[in-house]
Protein backbone atom coordinates (compact mmCIF):
# COMPACT_ATOMS: atom_id res chain seq x y z
CA UNK A 1 0.00 0.00 0.00
CA UNK A 2 1.08 3.57 -0.41
CA UNK A 3 3.04 5.08 2.47
CA UNK A 4 2.17 8.52 3.82
CA UNK A 5 4.91 9.97 1.64
CA UNK A 6 3.60 8.04 -1.35
CA UNK A 7 0.07 9.36 -0.83
CA UNK A 8 1.40 12.92 -0.65
CA UNK A 9 3.28 12.51 -3.93
CA UNK A 10 0.30 10.83 -5.57
CA UNK A 11 -1.94 13.78 -4.74
CA UNK A 12 0.39 16.10 -6.60
CA UNK A 13 0.10 16.57 -10.34
CA UNK A 14 1.46 13.48 -12.06
CA UNK A 15 1.83 12.63 -15.70
CA UNK A 16 -1.44 10.98 -16.76
CA UNK A 17 0.34 7.80 -17.82
CA UNK A 18 2.13 7.47 -14.49
CA UNK A 19 -1.05 8.08 -12.48
CA UNK A 20 -2.84 5.45 -14.55
CA UNK A 21 -0.02 2.95 -13.95
CA UNK A 22 -0.19 3.50 -10.18
CA UNK A 23 -3.95 2.92 -10.19
CA UNK A 24 -3.47 -0.27 -12.21
CA UNK A 25 -0.81 -1.60 -9.85
CA UNK A 26 -2.99 -0.94 -6.83
CA UNK A 27 -6.01 -2.58 -8.46
CA UNK A 28 -4.13 -5.73 -9.49
CA UNK A 29 -1.80 -6.33 -6.57
CA UNK A 30 -2.92 -4.54 -3.41
CA UNK A 31 -4.62 -7.62 -1.92
CA UNK A 32 -1.54 -9.86 -2.24
CA UNK A 33 0.77 -10.36 0.71
CA UNK A 34 4.53 -9.98 0.17
CA UNK A 35 5.24 -13.64 -0.59
CA UNK A 36 2.32 -13.87 -3.01
CA UNK A 37 3.47 -10.71 -4.73
CA UNK A 38 7.05 -11.93 -5.11
CA UNK A 39 5.91 -15.34 -6.37
CA UNK A 40 3.61 -13.68 -8.90
CA UNK A 41 6.36 -11.44 -10.22
CA UNK A 42 8.90 -14.27 -10.47
CA UNK A 43 6.43 -16.47 -12.34
CA UNK A 44 4.93 -13.88 -14.66
CA UNK A 45 7.89 -11.59 -15.36
CA UNK A 46 11.07 -13.71 -15.47
CA UNK A 47 13.11 -10.89 -17.03
CA UNK A 48 12.73 -8.84 -13.85
CA UNK A 49 14.50 -11.49 -11.80
CA UNK A 50 17.92 -10.80 -13.38
CA UNK A 51 19.00 -8.69 -10.39
CA UNK A 52 17.37 -10.80 -7.70
CA UNK A 53 19.36 -11.02 -4.46
CA UNK A 54 18.40 -14.70 -4.49
CA UNK A 55 20.67 -15.93 -7.28
CA UNK A 56 19.10 -19.40 -7.26
CA UNK A 57 15.72 -17.87 -8.14
CA UNK A 58 16.88 -15.89 -11.15
CA UNK A 59 14.93 -17.03 -14.18
CA UNK A 60 17.10 -15.12 -16.65
CA UNK A 61 20.67 -13.89 -16.76
CA UNK A 62 21.99 -10.50 -17.77
CA UNK A 63 23.28 -10.22 -21.30
CA UNK A 64 26.51 -8.47 -22.24
CA UNK A 65 26.81 -6.68 -25.55
CA UNK A 66 29.87 -6.60 -27.75
CA UNK A 67 31.81 -3.37 -27.55
CA UNK A 68 30.64 -0.58 -29.86
CA UNK A 69 30.10 3.16 -29.73
CA UNK A 70 26.54 2.89 -28.41
CA UNK A 71 24.35 5.98 -28.00
CA UNK A 72 20.90 6.58 -26.53
CA UNK A 73 18.53 9.49 -25.84
CA UNK A 74 16.18 9.47 -22.87
CA UNK A 75 13.50 11.83 -24.23
CA UNK A 76 10.87 9.12 -24.79
CA UNK A 77 11.54 7.19 -21.56
CA UNK A 78 10.53 7.15 -17.94
CA UNK A 79 13.75 6.44 -16.03
CA UNK A 80 12.86 2.80 -15.29
CA UNK A 81 12.24 2.25 -19.00
CA UNK A 82 15.66 3.68 -19.83
CA UNK A 83 17.40 1.42 -17.30
CA UNK A 84 15.47 -1.58 -18.56
CA UNK A 85 16.50 -0.80 -22.15
CA UNK A 86 20.15 -0.62 -21.12
CA UNK A 87 19.90 -3.96 -19.31
CA UNK A 88 18.12 -5.60 -22.25
CA UNK A 89 20.84 -4.39 -24.61
CA UNK A 90 23.64 -5.61 -22.34
CA UNK A 91 25.09 -2.17 -21.55
CA UNK A 92 27.38 -2.07 -18.53
CA UNK A 93 28.17 1.65 -18.29
CA UNK A 94 26.22 4.82 -19.04
CA UNK A 95 28.30 7.86 -20.04
CA UNK A 96 26.29 11.04 -19.53
CA UNK A 97 27.36 13.62 -22.14
CA UNK A 98 25.08 16.46 -21.03
CA UNK A 99 26.92 19.66 -20.16
CA UNK A 100 24.22 20.42 -17.58
CA UNK A 101 22.75 17.13 -16.24
CA UNK A 102 19.63 18.62 -14.70
CA UNK A 103 16.08 17.52 -15.48
CA UNK A 104 12.63 18.18 -14.04
CA UNK A 105 11.66 14.62 -14.88
CA UNK A 106 12.20 12.14 -12.08
CA UNK A 107 15.39 10.14 -12.27
CA UNK A 108 17.28 12.09 -14.92
CA UNK A 109 19.14 14.52 -12.65
CA UNK A 110 22.79 13.47 -12.39
CA UNK A 111 22.69 12.41 -8.72
CA UNK A 112 19.44 10.46 -9.11
CA UNK A 113 20.49 8.78 -12.33
CA UNK A 114 23.83 7.75 -10.85
CA UNK A 115 22.14 6.12 -7.86
CA UNK A 116 19.52 4.37 -9.97
CA UNK A 117 22.14 3.01 -12.37
CA UNK A 118 24.12 1.67 -9.42
CA UNK A 119 21.01 -0.02 -8.01
CA UNK A 120 20.70 -2.22 -11.13
CA UNK A 121 24.40 -2.85 -11.65
CA UNK A 122 25.10 -0.27 -14.35
CA UNK A 123 28.11 2.03 -14.02
CA UNK A 124 27.64 5.78 -14.46
CA UNK A 125 30.04 8.55 -15.37
CA UNK A 126 29.43 12.17 -16.29
CA UNK A 127 31.57 13.87 -18.95
CA UNK A 128 30.25 17.45 -19.18
CA UNK A 129 33.33 18.63 -21.06
CA UNK A 130 32.09 16.90 -24.24
CA UNK A 131 28.58 18.31 -23.94
CA UNK A 132 27.00 21.25 -25.74
CA UNK A 133 26.22 24.35 -23.65
CA UNK A 134 22.48 24.77 -23.14
CA UNK A 135 22.61 28.30 -24.54
CA UNK A 136 23.77 26.93 -27.92
CA UNK A 137 20.68 24.76 -28.30
CA UNK A 138 17.99 27.42 -28.10
CA UNK A 139 15.28 27.44 -30.80
CA UNK A 140 16.73 24.83 -33.13
CA UNK A 141 14.23 23.87 -35.83
CA UNK A 142 15.71 23.50 -39.30
CA UNK A 143 18.37 21.15 -40.64
CA UNK A 144 20.54 24.17 -41.39
CA UNK A 145 20.39 25.26 -37.75
CA UNK A 146 21.40 21.79 -36.57
CA UNK A 147 24.25 21.67 -39.11
CA UNK A 148 25.51 25.02 -37.84
CA UNK A 149 25.34 23.83 -34.22
CA UNK A 150 27.19 20.60 -34.87
CA UNK A 151 29.82 22.34 -36.99
CA UNK A 152 30.46 24.69 -34.07
CA UNK A 153 30.68 21.69 -31.73
CA UNK A 154 33.23 20.02 -34.02
CA UNK A 155 35.47 23.06 -34.38
CA UNK A 156 35.20 24.60 -30.90
CA UNK A 157 34.57 21.87 -28.33
CA UNK A 158 36.02 18.58 -29.60
CA UNK A 159 39.47 20.00 -30.48
CA UNK A 160 39.70 21.49 -26.98
CA UNK A 161 38.81 18.14 -25.38
CA UNK A 162 41.18 15.80 -27.19
CA UNK A 163 42.27 13.97 -24.05
CA UNK A 164 38.69 13.51 -22.81
CA UNK A 165 37.62 12.16 -26.20
CA UNK A 166 40.49 9.65 -26.16
CA UNK A 167 39.60 8.55 -22.62
CA UNK A 168 35.98 7.96 -23.61
CA UNK A 169 37.01 6.15 -26.81
CA UNK A 170 39.11 3.64 -24.87
CA UNK A 171 36.41 3.32 -22.21
CA UNK A 172 34.05 2.21 -24.97
CA UNK A 173 36.61 -0.43 -25.92
CA UNK A 174 36.92 -1.77 -22.37
CA UNK A 175 33.29 -2.87 -22.06
CA UNK A 176 29.81 -2.16 -23.48
CA UNK A 177 29.01 1.48 -22.71
CA UNK A 178 26.50 3.98 -24.10
CA UNK A 179 26.65 7.74 -24.57
CA UNK A 180 23.58 9.42 -23.08
CA UNK A 181 21.89 12.68 -23.97
CA UNK A 182 18.28 13.87 -24.08
CA UNK A 183 17.32 13.84 -27.80
CA UNK A 184 15.61 10.69 -29.05
CA UNK A 185 16.63 11.32 -32.65
CA UNK A 186 20.38 10.61 -32.99
CA UNK A 187 20.71 12.90 -36.01
CA UNK A 188 19.57 15.82 -33.83
CA UNK A 189 22.04 15.13 -31.02
CA UNK A 190 25.72 15.87 -30.54
CA UNK A 191 26.25 12.33 -29.23
CA UNK A 192 26.34 11.15 -32.85
CA UNK A 193 29.11 13.63 -33.70
CA UNK A 194 30.98 12.55 -30.58
CA UNK A 195 30.51 8.87 -31.49
CA UNK A 196 31.99 9.57 -34.91
CA UNK A 197 35.11 11.01 -33.26
CA UNK A 198 35.33 8.01 -30.94
CA UNK A 199 35.05 5.61 -33.86
CA UNK A 200 38.04 7.21 -35.57
CA UNK A 201 40.08 6.39 -32.46
CA UNK A 202 38.82 2.98 -31.36
CA UNK A 203 37.62 1.63 -34.71
CA UNK A 204 34.29 0.48 -33.26
CA UNK A 205 30.99 0.82 -35.10
CA UNK A 206 28.32 3.33 -34.05
CA UNK A 207 24.98 1.94 -32.84
CA UNK A 208 22.07 3.97 -31.52
CA UNK A 209 20.11 1.76 -29.13
CA UNK A 210 16.73 3.17 -30.19
CA UNK A 211 17.26 2.88 -33.92
CA UNK A 212 20.38 0.83 -34.75
CA UNK A 213 21.78 2.12 -38.01
CA UNK A 214 24.97 1.64 -39.93
CA UNK A 215 27.61 4.26 -39.15
CA UNK A 216 27.44 5.92 -42.56
CA UNK A 217 23.63 6.29 -42.39
CA UNK A 218 23.83 7.92 -38.96
CA UNK A 219 26.30 10.52 -40.12
CA UNK A 220 25.16 11.46 -43.62
CA UNK A 221 22.77 14.20 -42.58
CA UNK A 222 25.09 16.40 -40.55
CA UNK A 223 28.57 15.63 -41.82
CA UNK A 224 28.19 17.70 -44.98
CA UNK A 225 30.32 20.88 -45.09
CA UNK A 226 28.66 24.19 -44.36
CA UNK A 227 28.23 26.41 -47.43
Amino acid sequence: ELTAKGKKVYRQALEARLARDIELLWHNYSELDLKELIDRVYKTYPWFTVNSQFSSKRKMQKSKADCANYTIGYQSFQVDGLLNKLLECGIGTLIDTRSNPVSRRYGFHKSSLSKLCSSVGIGYSHRPEVGIPSSWRQELETDAEYRKLFHRYEVEILPAQTEAVREIAWQMSDGPAALLCRESEPAHCHRTILANSLSKINGLKIVDLLAPLAEDRLLIKFQTPLV
